[in-house]
């Protein structure tokens, strides 16, 4: 029986080739609309998971964040239960593995 986030995380996790394109458009566009200062992202060790809890402003900020991470690490997002629900983003975080928590 698998512990934890091994099944997510470990070298059997899934890859899914929609999560590597989605990763490099969220590159590219980082790269041409958002200037970046980033610090930090040399503290993260080079294996095994890491929890990266950041408080977003904008609704943005959680994929320039993947974008960010894309190469560096395989990162598996968290979100809140009430986006499942949507129509069109419930499908498409659902799809890109996030895993969804009951807040409150």
């Amino acid at each position: 029986m698998k512990q934890g986030f091994d099944h997510l995380t470990g070298p059997d996790a899934p890859r899914r080739w929609g999560r590597r394109f989605w990763h490099w458009a969220l590159q590219m566009l980082i790269r041409i609309l958002v200037r970046i200062d980033q610090q930090g992202v040399e503290r993260l060790p080079e294996a095994g998971p890491v929890l990266l809890y950041y408080n977003h402003i904008h609704y943005v900020d959680p994929f320039v964040i993947v974008g960010l991470l894309r190469g560096k690490r395989y990162v598996v997002p968290i979100a809140k239960r009430e986006l499942a629900s949507g129509p069109i983003i419930g499908k498409w975080v659902s799809w890109f593995g996030v895993i969804y928590v009951e807040r409150g």
